[in-house]
């Protein structure tokens, strides 16, 4: 039936394409208590909102299959307790700015853009244990939405079959323009 094949594109993370014109507003990324902006498919476009200082409290960020245009901010590295950044299929250029904490990052997907240049050495002197035990744990609001964001981005990205208790790491440079040699990556 029509409406059981809509409830099942839901539980499975699809169906979320939806027809918005315009840029995202700068103001909701500067929201002080933002943890999750879950916003894939939007049709948004423009270049990436400027996130402004260092009290970045985001810990998900998904904005795969929009329009941004330009370079990545570099102000989104502040973010250091972010988990899982998806940025693929859009039209950023540019470098993978060396701020981030990729090394912490459970999901780092910047697939499919025009990214250039060699891939940074990132560090992973700043990674939390205590951050990767919380995304992971299903207990709280920010825990259930983190798991549940996480198993259905993880369904569609890899058609790998993970025990429900493990933690998946997915780190997707793919289809850009990176040059030079490739690091030791990211664990």
């Amino acid at each position: 039936s029509p409406a059981s094949s809509n409830s099942d594109e839901d539980e499975r993370g699809e169906g979320e394409f939806n027809y918005f014109d315009g840029n995202l507003p700068d103001s909701i990324l500067k929201l002080p208590n933002l943890h999750v902006l879950w916003a894939p498919n939007l049709n948004l476009e423009g270049s990436f909102p400027q996130i402004m200082g260092p009290s970045c409290n985001l810990k998900m960020l998904n904005l795969a299959g929009n329009y941004f245009v330009g370079e990545i901010p570099v102000p989104l590295g502040n973010c250091n307790s972010l988990m899982f950044l998806d940025l693929s299929s859009n039209n950023f250029t540019g470098p993978v700015p060396l701020e981030f904490s990729v090394p912490c990052m459970v999901v780092f997907n910047v697939s499919h853009n025009s990214l250039s240049g060699d891939i940074p050495r990132f560090s992973s002197s700043q990674c939390s244990n205590v951050s990767i035990e919380m995304f992971s744990s299903r207990e709280g609001a920010l825990g259930f939405y983190s798991s549940f964001f996480y198993a259905n981005a993880v369904m569609g990205i890899t058609s790998f079959a993970f025990p429900s208790s493990a933690l998946a790491v997915l780190h997707d440079l793919s289809n850009n323009l990176f040059t030079g040699s490739v690091p030791a990556l990211f664990v």
